[in-house]
């Protein structure tokens, strides 16, 4: 929202005093927007720039919990490439691309990690709906734990991620299955 358009706008108020209240409407409806615009836009520079630099880096770790209790982190699936998959039981897209994930898994699955990460969601629903859904590895990080993922700027559900074999960064937003 630029100060041409506002002034542009209190001028046409000036001129027409009954379009003042819709007018101050959609100055404010559009500042808004435009806030949100440029703070997506912020957001989007930052990721690709983050994208970038992460290649080849080490693995930030991220710890959670197997469907068994235990405590699991990506970093002991070294020795194979890992692809992991950020996801929540509630998120439709995730649901509706496990089919081609546990494919994958079953393609690949002797040469390849696949870890499925489930985050923002309870822990019931999770333990139900990963053995349905063919979670390979399966790993819940709980609320108090979604710290742990802003290294990685996981902000959105379903996203992949993949690890080369040495524990490095191959990419922090791997294509969809």
């Amino acid at each position: 929202f630029t100060k041409k358009m506002a002034a542009a706008l209190e001028d046409l108020a000036r001129e027409y005093p009954e379009m003042a209240g819709p007018l101050d409407q959609w100055k404010t409806t559009n500042a808004a927007s435009a806030e949100k615009g440029k703070r997506r836009h912020r957001q989007a520079v930052a990721f690709a720039k983050l994208l970038a630099d992460m290649v080849g880096k080490p693995l930030v770790d991220i710890e959670g919990k197997g469907l068994d209790g235990e405590p699991m982190r990506l970093s002991q699936f070294g020795g194979k490439t890992t692809v992991v998959s950020f996801w929540a039981t509630w998120c439709g897209y995730c649901k509706a691309e496990a089919p081609y994930w546990a494919e994958l898994q079953a393609q690949y699955g002797e040469r390849i990690n696949f870890v499925s990460v489930c985050v923002w969601d309870e822990e019931e629903r999770w333990k139900a709906k990963a053995p349905e859904l063919k979670q390979a590895h399966p790993m819940l990080v709980s609320r108090e734990e979604q710290g742990q993922l802003a290294p990685y700027m996981v902000k959105g559900i379903p996203r992949y991620m993949v690890i080369g074999k040495d524990l490095n960064i191959v990419t922090i937003d791997a294509p969809r299955p």
